[in-house]
């Protein structure tokens, strides 16, 4: 089967930026490894990448990760990926585990899931309403 994905631009390089709850941006994401991304056409898309503690620094050296403490669960990350520069995705962050990959380096897991994910374990109760046509300009 054939896809296409018209609009694509492979050549630009995939943008990721945190965001805060309210969905405003105040970060870019860099310095992260392992990134991963699947898109599911009927379900919740995902992402995943790593954040080490340290990134590195001019000469060799190693800095502390601005991004490994800003990112906590439950906020946004917004993902744009070659298309329109307003037509991106967003993503939640789930709980960020701490671990030590490998090499014996500290790094944050990161997993974040595409909004529709949030709709994903809500439960309607209580709602009564008469049925009405779609199509009827009345309503």
């Amino acid at each position: 089967m054939d896809i296409s994905l018209e609009g694509v631009d492979f050549q630009k390089k995939m943008r990721l930026s945190l965001c805060k709850p309210d969905r405003k941006p105040f970060m870019e994401i860099h310095n992260v490894k392992n990134l991963t991304r699947k898109i599911s056409f009927v379900g919740v898309d995902e992402i995943s990448f790593d954040v080490p503690l340290y990134r590195p620094a001019i000469r060799g050296k190693k800095k502390r990760n601005e991004l490994f403490d800003a990112i906590v669960g439950d906020y946004y990350i917004y993902l744009n990926d070659g298309k329109d520069e307003e037509d991106g995705q967003y993503f939640i962050i789930q709980n960020p585990d701490e671990r030590k990959n490998d090499s014996g380096e500290v790094v944050k897991s990161i997993v974040a899931y595409s909004s529709e994910y949030a709709f994903s374990s809500k439960k309607v109760q209580n709602f009564h309403r008469e049925s009405r046509l779609l199509y009827d300009p009345n309503y």
